[in-house]
């Protein structure tokens, strides 16, 4: 905020927008969307005005991850499409728009959202990670593979379809644990997402040390949709009612308090149903 205030005073257009770029994520990972997403309004008004193309791109999947988040599918996949159709060249801001396939796999859209997982992966995995914002991307793939993943196992597909999944939920959180190598704030998804990998393939004890470690390096380190993400599969993936019902109302308590009333609703029903079985 300093920083953004002293570009401000000396009339360094470039470094206001550069500082209020980063501004906005780091309200984002406090769990402040509210003001996360208004601070990317500013940006995005500044950047058409001065015509910056890079300060609108951090914009538009800046003001479009706050309202996933939020559960605001349709104004998030508005700014995702826009910020695609302006992206160009530029693999990173390709990647971090790899999260409109949430949006799709929200929306009923399990065909196009694989796809684009599929090539955000791809992506990923042949460019390096030099930004920061770059995990946004690697956790939409990851979590569009353990959801395919997770559905495929309980519909009893075809064995391939399941391996193939399987491998591309363990490629992507390589991805993370690449990123988390270079940028320690990945270090929570990296074991959050491992932990899952590990669930789904039935080594349960190997589960709940990531997801507990997860969940805890959250904590310390203030990131609270980290931190209720992992509570919530910690409740989900717990076979003690009283454990898992304890962990399920801490995240859904995280959950409301961050505005995520779609992520509440998932943890509500995931109290409701049996505890999920280590495949």
């Amino acid at each position: 905020e300093e920083a953004r205030v002293l570009a401000e005073r000396i009339g360094d257009l470039r470094g206001w927008q550069e500082c209020t770029g980063v501004l906005g994520q780091a309200y984002a990972m406090a769990g402040d969307l509210v003001r996360a997403e208004a601070i990317y309004a500013h940006l995005d008004r500044e950047a058409r005005r001065t015509h910056n193309a890079q300060a609108l791109q951090w914009a538009l999947s800046g003001r479009a991850t706050a309202l996933l988040h939020r559960g605001e599918l349709e104004q998030a996949r508005a700014l995702f499409l826009e910020s695609v159709s302006i992206q160009g060249d530029d693999r990173s801001q390709e990647v971090v728009n790899g999260q409109l396939a949430l949006v799709e796999w929200w929306q009923g859209e399990d065909a196009a959202a694989l796809e684009r997982a599929r090539s955000t992966l791809e992506l990923g995995e042949a460019t390096p990670a030099t930004g920061y914002h770059s995990y946004l991307g690697y956790v939409a793939a990851a979590d569009i593979f353990l959801f395919a993943w997770e559905r495929a196992m309980r519909r009893k597909e075809p064995r391939a379809e399941i391996a193939r999944l399987a491998t591309e939920a363990d490629r992507a959180t390589r991805l993370q644990e690449r990123f988390s190598r270079i940028f320690p704030i990945g270090e929570p998804n990296a074991l959050l997402y491992r932990g899952l990998v590990h669930a789904q393939s039935g080594h349960r004890r190997r589960a709940q040390r990531a997801l507990r470690q997860a969940a805890e390096i959250a904590h310390e380190r203030a990131t609270p949709l980290d931190e209720a993400r992992a509570l919530y599969e910690l409740g989900r993936w717990e076979t003690r009612e009283r454990t898992r019902r304890s962990r399920l109302d801490q995240a859904e308590k995280l959950y409301l308090d961050l505005g995520m009333r779609g992520w509440a609703a998932r943890t509500q029903h995931a109290r409701d149903e049996a505890p999920r079985r280590f495949f």
